[in-house]
């Protein structure tokens, strides 16, 4: 009666394979995952961006439409005047993108500031600014009331994506 097993060695070599393999595999998963919060940082600045733009281009647009419908942090529908200020309507856009669900993709936070922040890795800051109400660090193209978009999409401090957005209402 001949028995048939694998030899030490056999099973050492196998072991071996399957630890390069696993090691090779937790280096290219986290370089998967890296790079689609990045993405995903890229795609929410857009997405704001779209957002402020398409809004207050209704309001210039339509002399009939007085009010936005956008939602509370809550979730609830609220109506917002589009005679509002630059400062205060970025409050209630920043408000809205809470309450639609954007969340930081670095930690699942729904980390959205309304100006006067050092932005982590991830977080996304609206400043609205105008005459009447300056923020520091801001300025407006002829000094038009406008909104201020950045993002901290790869951690490092000196590569944000920002955006100026004149305020079309004015």
């Amino acid at each position: 009666m001949s028995k048939k097993a694998f030899t030490l060695i056999e099973l050492l070599v196998v072991v071996a394979i399957i630890g390069i393999l696993a090691a090779v595999g937790v280096v290219a998963y986290n370089g998967y995952t890296s790079s689609a919060k990045k993405a995903v940082s890229k795609n929410n600045f857009k997405s704001i961006i779209s957002l402020i733009t398409h809004e207050l281009t209704r309001c210039t647009i339509d002399s009939s439409l007085t009010h936005l419908k956008l939602l509370h942090r809550t979730g609830e529908e609220k109506l917002i005047s589009c005679t509002l200020e630059a400062g205060v309507i970025s409050y209630k856009f920043g408000e809205h993108l809470r309450g639609s669900g954007f969340r930081n993709p670095y930690t699942g936070k729904p980390e959205i500031w309304m100006g006067g922040v050092s932005l982590k890795i991830g977080e996304i800051q609206i400043t609205g600014w105008n005459s009447s109400n300056p923020s520091p660090g801001v300025s407006c193209p002829n000094n038009d009331p406008c909104f201020y978009v950045e993002v901290n999409w790869d951690g490092d401090p000196n590569n944000y994506l920002t955006k100026t957005i004149v305020d079309p209402r004015n």
